[in-house]
């Protein structure tokens, strides 16, 4: 993650909200998504590789991806994020 707010001297400027880029390998889905908790998000992902991205506010989340098939619906943890913001 790149924090957008870096000036080229090095200095930060106050940020609000930053954008969380996903990118899954997922096989055998007609659809799938990451949630991200506990702001009960969700982000579409699509493509190859599958990606998505979202705008969130500074804190600490949690993403999972869920992806729906013809076998059902399944759910896998992918990790966490802390984003904080200077100033």
């Amino acid at each position: 993650m790149r924090n957008e707010d870096q000036g080229a001297d090095g200095s930060f400027t106050r940020c609000d909200a930053f954008t969380l880029r996903i990118t899954a390998t997922v096989t055998g889905a007609d659809a799938t998504q990451a949630l991200i908790t506990p702001s009960g998000a969700t982000a579409l992902l699509t493509g190859d590789p599958l990606a998505g991205a979202i705008t969130l506010p500074p804190g600490e989340y949690s993403v999972a991806v869920v992806a729906s098939g013809p076998g059902g619906t399944a759910t896998r943890e992918v990790g966490t994020v802390l984003h904080i913001c200077p100033g």
